[in-house]
C-alpha cells in the first residue's frame, strides 16, 4: 500500500520517468521481502539498524557501491514521503550515508574510430545493417541519452524544421538540430523499416527491432558495444561512450560550454564540465603550447 502510493507521488507528481519509478519500485520490493523474512517487520516499522543491515548484506552479496548508494537513495526517499505524509514519526534512512565510490572516468573513441565506423565499415544493405548505422549516428550527430534514442518517435523527426526533438530527464523537451547527412540515413533506415513492417504512424517508435518491436536498454547497448568492439580496444563500449565522445569532439572543434550543456540536456554547467574532462584537459595543453605568453614565468 505505502510503495504504491510513493510510485504514484513520482509518477504524477514528480513526473519521474517509467523506467526510474520501476527503479525504485524494484528496490523498494526487495528491501520489503528481506525485511519481512530476515527482521519480520513490515516496512512502514523500519529502523536505522534494519536499513544498515541490509545495506551490509547488499554489499556481502557482491553488489557494487554504485548500486548500493541508489538503493539507499530510494528508500531515503521513500521514507521522506511517508514521514511527510504523516505515515511515520521520523526517516529511519536519512542518518545513514552512501559508500565511498572511486571516482571512474570514460574514454571517448577518437574522430578516427568514429569516422571509420560511420564512413567507412561495410554496414550490410538490409533492414538491420541500416538500423545499426542510424541508431550510432543519431548517438553520435546528436549526443542524445541511451533512454531518449529509445523513446523517440517519428513525429520527433521534425524535417520541415530540420530538427530532432528530444524528451530527456524529467520530461524536459530539447530541439537538436538535424544534420543532412543523419536525414539522410534516417530516410534509408525508414524505408527499409517501412516495407518490412510497413508504414509507421507518426507516434510510432522511431526505431525498431529485427521483430519490429520498440527497442529496449540491453538491445541498444549490446549493438553498440558490437560494433565499437570492432573500431576500438576500449574497455568500455557503451552507448554512453558515444554521447561523450559527441561531446569531447565538439568541444575540441571550437563549440563552447553552454552550447554543449544545452544539447546534452544537462541541468548545470558544472555536470557539462565534469563530464568534458579529457576534452578541457585536451584545449589546456593546446593552449600552454600554443599561447605566445604561456611560458612567461
Amino acid at each position: 500500500m505505502y510503495i504504491d502510493r510513493f510510485l504514484t507521488y513520482l509518477a504524477k507528481e514528480r513526473k519521474y520517468s517509467p523506467k526510474t519509478v520501476e527503479s525504485y519500485a524494484n528496490d523498494l520490493k526487495e528491501f520489503e521481502t528481506f525485511l519481512a523474512e530476515v527482521r519480520r517487520k513490515k516496512i512502514a516499522e523500519a529502523e536505522t539498524k534494519d536499513i544498515r543491515r541490509w545495506l551490509v548484506w547488499l554489499q556481502s552479496q557482491g553488489r557494487k557501491p554504485r548500486t548500493v548508494n541508489r538503493k539507499l537513495t530510494a528508500l531515503r526517499s521513500f521514507y521522506k514521503f511517508l514521514f511527510k505524509t504523516g505515515n511515520i514519526a521520523a526517516n529511519p534512512a536519512s542518518p545513514l550515508k552512501g559508500i565511498k565510490v572511486p571516482k571512474t572516468r570514460s574514454v571517448p573513441l577518437s574522430e578516427k574510430e568514429m569516422n571509420f565506423l560511420l564512413e567507412d565499415f561495410p554496414f550490410p544493405d538490409d533492414f538491420s545493417g541500416w538500423r545499426d548505422r542510424a541508431v550510432i549516428q543519431t548517438f553520435y550527430d546528436t549526443g542524445m541519452r541511451r533512454a531518449e534514442l529509445i523513446g523517440l518517435r517519428n513525429r520527433d523527426v521534425d524535417r520541415s524544421a530540420g530538427l530532432i526533438r528530444v524528451t530527456g530527464k524529467g520530461n524536459k523537451e530539447r530541439r537538436i538540430p538535424l544534420l543532412a547527412d543523419l536525414d539522410r540515413t534516417l530516410r534509408q533506415y525508414e524505408a527499409f523499416r517501412d516495407a518490412k513492417f510497413g508504414p509507421q504512424p507518426a507516434d510510432a517508435p522511431l526505431f525498431l527491432t529485427d521483430s519490429g518491436r520498440k527497442l529496449y536498454e540491453m538491445f541498444v547497448y549490446r549493438l553498440i558495444n558490437r560494433y565499437i568492439s570492432m573500431v576500438s580496444n576500449k574497455e568500455k563500449r557503451s552507448p554512453h561512450m558515444i554521447r561523450h565522445s559527441f561531446a569531447t569532439h565538439i568541444l575540441n572543434r571550437g563549440a563552447d560550454l553552454n552550447t554543449i550543456k544545452e544539447l546534452l540536456g544537462h541541468g548545470s554547467l558544472a555536470a557539462t564540465q565534469h563530464y568534458l574532462h579529457s576534452g578541457l584537459a585536451e584545449l589546456q595543453k593546446v593552449y600552454r603550447n600554443a599561447h605566445p605568453r604561456s611560458r612567461k614565468k
